[in-house]
Formats: C-alpha cells, structure tokens, sequence
C-alpha cells in the first residue's frame, strides 16, 4: 500500500513537472527568438523620443517636465526613468531595454499563473495546465514589434500593474493595503501609457464587495481611492493636448460600422495574420460572440456569488482589453484600415480572459447543471483546440515577421553610423525618419559617442580605409560590381551587383561606393541601403543580396577616378571591398 502511494506521489510530481516545462516552453521559445533577432538600434520614437532624454541629459539640460511631457497620448513618466537608467547601465544597448520587455511579461505569466488558484482553489495542476495556451498568448512572436524595439515596454507596465493588483486584492492582505496597493499600481500604470488610467475603474468591482455596505473607516479607504483617482487624472490632463490627426468622437458617431469593425480587428489580432484585415476580423467576430455568451451565462447565474466572485478578475482583464481597444477606436480610426501590430500586446489579455472565463463557467456547471456537463466539455474541446492552432499559426507569423524586422534594423544602423560622413542635403533612401530628423540625430550621436553613451559603429570621416574589414583576412570575398552605366542624367548612375558577408553568411546591410583619390585612399561619395534582394550563390552555401540603385557622383572631386563598391556589415562596422571598379571620366560625361 505504501508503494502504491508513493508510486502515485511520484507520478503526480512528473505530471507537475511536464505541465510545468509545457508552459514555461513559450517563454524559452521567445527568448531564443529575441536574442537571434535583436539588434542594437535605437528606432522610431525610441531614436527620437528617448534619445532626446538621453541628449538633454547629457547636457545636464533634463527636467521634470521633460519626464512628466505628454508623448503622443500618453505620459510615460515610468518608462522614461527605467529607460534612462538601463541606457545609462548600458551605454545605450536597446537589447537590455528588449530583456527589460521580457522581464515585464514573465511578471504578467507569474501574476496570471498566481491569481488562476484564487478562481480555481485546491486544483494546483489544472492551473499549470491552464498556464500553457496562457503563455503561448502572452510570449506569442506575433507582438514581434514589441519583442524587437526595446522602448515598446511601456505597453506592458498596465497589464502588470493590474494583474498584480488584482493578485492582491485576491489575497488574505487587509483591506488597507488592498486599496493601498491598487492604488498605488493605478498611478504607475497611468502614467506608463494611456490605458493604464482604466485600472483605477477596472479595479473598482473587485474592492466593491470588501467595502460595500461597510460602515466607518472601510467606506472611507473607498472614498479615499475615489479621490487619488480624481487627483491622479487631473495632474494626468493638466495642459493636455488632443492629437490635430485625431478623428475625434464624431467619426465614430457618423461611421458606427466601420468603428466596431476596427473594435473587433483589434480584439482578433492575436489570432489572426499580418496584413489579413478579414482574419482578425474573424477572430474578433468569434471571441466577441464567446465573451458575450460568457457574460449572459454569468447574469443568469447572478444570485450565484461565489461564480461572480471567481470570475470577476478575468472580466475586469477582459474588460481592459475591450476598453483599451474603444480608446485606440476613438483615436485611430480612420488614419488606417487596420489598428497597428503594436496593439496586440494590448489585446492579447482579452483572449487570455476569455480562456479563464470560460474554464470556469464550465467548472460551474459541473456543480450546477452535471447532466449538460460532458456535452459542454464536448463542444469546447474543439474549439479550444483550433484557438490554440489558431494563436500557434499566428506566432508563426510573428517569427516571419521577426526576420524582417531584423533585416531592418540592420538597414537602420547601417544609415545611423554614416549619418555625419555626408553633407546635410544628402538623403538617406528608404529612411525617411532618419532623413527628416538628421539635423537632430546627427549632433545628438555625435555627443553621445563622444561621452559614450553611443557604443553603435560611428563613421567620423569618408575614408573608407579606416573601416576596411579585409586588412584582417584578404582572402574574404564578398560580392562583385556588376554594372555601372551612365543614365541620361549626367553625373547619375546606374548601378548594381550583389554582395554578401562571409561571418555572418547573409547579404549585406549597405553598399558603399568610392572613388580612389590621389593618396591612394577610398573616399565615400554615395551609398545605398538595404535590405536587398536576397539570392543564392557558390553552390548554395551563402545568401548574398542582389542590390541595385542609382548614384550620384556630385561629391567625386576629380576628373578620372576609379569607383568601387563596398558590403557593409552593421554589426561590426567593417566594410569589404567587392570585386571589379569602374573608370569614369567626368569630363566625357558633364558634371552632377
């Protein structure tokens, strides 16, 4: 009898252990994803934005102000002070900031995993199991715009915020510090990103029941939290300004149809793909269509409190989501058909929720209505499962999207290290941001690596000599000029070719083009950057890009010069000089 126990004992365990790697898998999985595909470089607002606060730090010119600024809608004062502290730690390194993404998420995995035994009391198994389609959603690769762009953080502070608050509030702690502690997260998630104001009225139904009908200094802590959270939107919208691009309230009254329909896309976006408007809407149309029945279920159940007190933290979950979404509703719709990638870190939790909620309504009617109990489990069993194909599909979305994004970045960093080699007038093709704003990154890169805080490849001069890669191995071959013709332009040319870099045996991240001076040196006068077309060569072993563009030849200061072009490596900073030059002769062909 004894053996038996302890044969079941250790069965049990080996479940445990299984459901535990099981749903600790997508987070390892992501991991690996993010370091394969991460590249030190700041981009879009990350670059602007926060490279402004770096800037004026360095110049000892940063205020308060400066951190409470309103940034489109919102008024990220935490992300910009933990931003500040990893860039300092880390001279910059947005990879940190990528990790510090991660980190935030496996918070929201702990605190969901936490708060499933306070729905589902004594059944420590069933909430691992349930925690592994939870972590497929929460580290899906199809929020790979977040994974990738370290600044994107600030989205995840309101989850995290409210998922431990509601965590807390599910726990043997006083009331006091219940409503300390919610309110407390609802002013960091406030000023995180513009959602996080919902957690102070997403938190509200679940203190109700520990303080409704409560006399003397309970009902106050309630009017205490109704204060803060009066005070803490009123320093929120103080010398608020509302965006000119916005629609504004009337272009959802004037066009209902098109709002719901950009609600439900945003709803179904964890579910669907890149770019398939239909698709999200699908989703969205089906997980609406379930939440609904959830909560009808739920009112014909109302007299049932211990049903309302279990599920109460998951419609509050699903309610941030569903809310979140009116808001980017409010201010998106018509600026575009879709509602951003970036929001499925936001829309996400709907899908978590209404999992949740729907595992116990089904354990509700186990105990209330057992004779409907096995056709339930029946019929959801299929569609559990094509939910999870589903948000696998769509994670394998996310990693297609992931190699683009890299791609890139590594285009991006490439611009970024030549953004003080040539004049001002030049234009960065197929960078427009970094074109519009060169007047301020180009100062602002030039002081941060000066005080090292810019540790990226940074090009102080033409001379392409001083970055040559093949003084270190003049074997390496890695592309060739194909063709270099003259257009009906004069001083414009035609060129192209494919390039590719040995170590990292993929295409290369620019093309730099020079002409020989007279000191034998290889000055730079125009470049072009990727990503390029990628193509197979030397049997399959490499994937080199095939790469073609126009030049310009304004900045050849000399008659005859010999032109050659270069493979450029982001990563290192190394150029390699590609097979074949071309002689020109400006005179022959009028000047640029």
């Amino acid at each position: 009898m004894i053996h038996r126990e302890s044969a079941l004992l250790t069965g049990n365990r080996l479940i445990v252990l299984l459901y535990a790697a099981l749903a600790a898998l997508p987070a390892v999985i992501l991991a690996v994803l993010i370091f394969h595909h991460s590249v030190n470089v700041p981009h879009s607002d990350g670059l602007i934005s926060y490279g402004n606060l770096l800037y004026k730090q360095v110049n000892n010119d940063l205020s308060a102000a400066d951190l409470f600024a309103q940034h489109n809608e919102s008024r990220p004062l935490f992300p910009r002070i933990f931003f500040l502290a990893i860039a300092n730690l880390t001279q910059w390194d947005v990879r940190y900031q990528m990790m510090f993404t991660f980190f935030l998420a496996c918070l929201i995995s702990c605190n969901i995993y936490f708060l499933i035994p306070h729905s589902l009391p004594g059944l420590k198994q069933i909430s691992l199991l349930l925690m592994i389609p939870v972590n497929i959603l929460v580290f899906s690769p199809i929020q790979s715009d977040n994974w990738l762009k370290g600044f994107q953080s600030l989205l995840f502070f309101p989850p995290v915020c409210l998922t431990a608050a509601l965590v807390i509030c599910r726990s043997t702690f006083s009331t006091v510090w219940k409503i300390v502690f919610a309110a407390a997260v609802s002013f960091i998630a406030t000023f995180s990103f513009a959602n996080g104001i919902l957690c102070w009225i997403l938190l509200i139904p679940i203190l109700l029941p520990e303080l409704i009908g409560r006399e003397g200094r309970r009902k106050q802590l309630l009017i205490v939290y109704l204060v803060c959270a009066v005070a803490t939107a009123v320093l929120y919208f103080r010398s608020y300004q509302q965006l000119v691009q916005h629609q504004g309230i009337m272009q959802v009254i004037s066009d209902p149809f098109s709002a719901v329909v950009y609600l439900l896309q945003f709803l179904g976006a964890p579910l669907g793909y890149f770019g398939n408007v239909k698709a999200d809407l699908g989703a969205g149309i089906f997980l609406g269509v379930f939440f609904i029945l959830c909560l009808g279920y739920m009112l014909i159940q109302r007299n049932k409190k211990q049903l309302w007190h279990r599920t109460m933290p998951w419609v509050s979950l699903a309610g941030y989501a569903v809310l979140s979404g009116v808001i980017i509703t409010y201010g998106r719709l018509g600026r575009s058909i879709e509602p951003a990638p970036r929001y499925t870190s936001i829309s996400v939790y709907f899908s978590i929720a209404l999992f949740i909620l729907f595992v116990l309504i089904i354990h509700d009617i186990k105990d209330n209505f057992p004779k409907y109990y096995k056709k339930v489990v029946l019929l959801s069993v299929p569609i559990a499962s094509v939910l999870i194909f589903l948000s696998i599909c769509a994670g394998v979305q996310g990693v297609k999207r992931m190699d683009e994004i890299r791609i890139k970045r590594l285009s991006e960093r490439a611009c970024l290290a030549f953004i003080n080699v040539l004049p001002e007038s030049g234009e960065f093709k197929g960078h427009q941001l970094i074109t519009g704003y060169r007047q301020f990154l180009g100062p602002m890169i030039k002081q941060l690596n000066q005080t090292g805080r810019w540790k990226l490849p940074y090009i102080q001069g033409p001379d392409i000599q001083k970055i040559d890669g093949q003084k270190r191995d003049a074997t390496t071959r890695c592309g060739k000029l194909v063709n270099f013709e003259q257009t009906s332009i004069p001083g414009i040319h035609e060129a192209e070719g494919y390039a590719y870099l040995k170590d990292r045996r993929e295409p290369a991240d620019a093309i730099l083009f020079t002409y020989r001076a007279q000191n034998n040196s290889f000055i730079l006068f125009d470049y072009i950057f990727g990503p390029f077309k990628p193509v197979t060569i030397e049997n399959g072993k490499c994937s080199a890009g095939s790469w073609h563009g126009t030049v310009l030849l304004k900045l050849v200061h000399q008659e005859d010069a010999d032109v050659s072009a270069w493979a450029y490596d982001a990563l290192s900073g190394r150029a390699y000089k590609l097979e074949g030059s071309i002689r020109i002769n400006r005179s022959q062909e009028g000047t640029g």
